[in-house]
């Protein structure tokens, strides 16, 4: 199989999926706009808090689609284990790019934490009552251990994810020392600036 592709023949085989990424974000980033519209102003008032919870959903998953969906937009090379960006990060600095995947990572896990908040949300509604967060005595508690589960597990993904970051030339160094052929692609696509992803061994 001939892989020594560049990233126009990249762009040209995939254009059809980089245009239907694009149309599918177009839509959503609108869409999940006007849920956080409606959350915020048109909630009924014995949502009380649980408003705020949706929102938090809604938030996350706005961010993840204008990540992946705006500068991003990753291609998979299958045949270099690699991701190639044709998002905006294209045009930028490859810590840019690298920086979306992190973000992209921790969009995700605050979306999925969201999500969980809401199902105890409505657990502790059925335990205690619609109104348990406005208790006194309880509030500061809740609210510590949704900023602790929100804060320190994703930050700390992000912040390992972000030195994990290898410089161009070291990572072409590092690449130029493996002989075989899938290692050697990657050298040959890098040497030339096209890719920059993650290379595997086998």
């Amino acid at each position: 199989m001939n892989t020594s592709y560049s990233l126009n023949s990249i762009d040209s085989h995939f254009k059809l999926y980089h245009w239907f990424m694009i149309c599918i974000t177009s839509f959503t980033v609108p869409l999940n706009l006007l849920v956080a519209y409606v959350i915020l102003f048109k909630s009924p008032a014995h949502l009380t808090t649980y408003k705020y919870v949706l929102l938090n959903i809604s938030f996350w998953l706005l961010m993840s689609d204008i990540v992946v969906g705006v500068f991003f937009i990753p291609v998979p090379i299958l045949e270099i284990s690699a991701v190639v960006p044709t998002g905006l990060v294209k045009y930028l600095d490859r810590r840019v790019g690298f920086s979306c995947v992190v973000i992209h990572i921790f969009c995700m896990y605050e979306s999925f934490v969201a999500t969980l908040f809401a199902f105890l949300y409505r657990y502790l509604c059925i335990l205690q009552g619609p109104d348990f967060m406005l208790k006194s005595g309880r509030r500061f508690y809740y609210w510590a251990i949704i900023a602790a589960t929100m804060v320190i597990p994703s930050g700390s993904t992000a912040i390992f994810g972000i030195t994990t970051y290898i410089d161009h030339d070291e990572f072409r160094f590092q690449v130029s020392k493996h002989g075989k052929s899938s290692v050697s692609m990657a050298n040959q696509h890098i040497g030339n600036g096209d890719i920059g992803g993650a290379v595997s061994d086998s």
